[in-house]
């Protein structure tokens, strides 16, 4: 039940209600002479016979098109709260679709430089392998040199020592060795 449907259903109460109080009360206040302001029950029988001749147009005319009016306008007031709750809706499914693309998208993002750190730091491991192989070729091929310089210097010494030996001991001895 709408609101206008209860507006209707109080309004008619109220009329029933106000017209059961006057023809209760004004035969007591007639009878009293005290009070004068309350017609005489014919004339009120007159006055709420015009009131329903009255209110049957006025209703059609006046209140039924201002409760419908305002019966439109609650269900147009409904109707664009629904619509907002619609959108709003909407606006959460693509605020969450957007909020998952973005985390894919940083996940992705973060596989991918896991995958080129690792892809750089196996690179630099085999390029340091490479030059630590190298290096130490060129070590041992400089230490091979240097012992065969050694040999070949040990054995031009021992060749001019023998030679050196002799000129020494005959210049101490003043004499010539054979």
């Amino acid at each position: 039940m709408t609101r206008i449907q209860t507006h209707r259903i109080l309004f008619t109460r109220l009329t029933l209600a106000s017209v059961a109080v006057v023809f209760f009360f004004a035969p007591s206040a007639h009878a009293a002479a005290e009070f004068p302001l309350l017609p005489d029950p014919l004339l009120l029988g007159v006055l709420v016979v015009a009131f329903f001749l009255f209110i049957l147009p006025l209703n059609k005319v006046l209140f039924a098109p201002l409760l419908n009016a305002l019966e439109e306008r609650e269900k147009s007031i409904q109707g664009a709260r629904n619509r907002a709750e619609e959108v709003t809706a909407q606006a959460q499914e693509i605020l969450q679709r957007y909020d998952t693309e973005i985390r894919g998208s940083r996940e992705r993002a973060d596989q991918s430089h896991k995958a080129a750190l690792g892809e750089a730091r196996s690179e630099l491991a085999q390029i340091t392998g490479e030059a630590r192989s190298f290096a130490e070729e060129e070590l041992e091929r400089a230490r091979g040199e240097v012992g065969n310089a050694l040999v070949n210097a040990r054995a031009e010494l021992r060749t001019h020592a023998d030679g050196l030996a002799q000129e020494a001991a005959s210049k101490i001895l003043g004499r010539t060795l054979s």
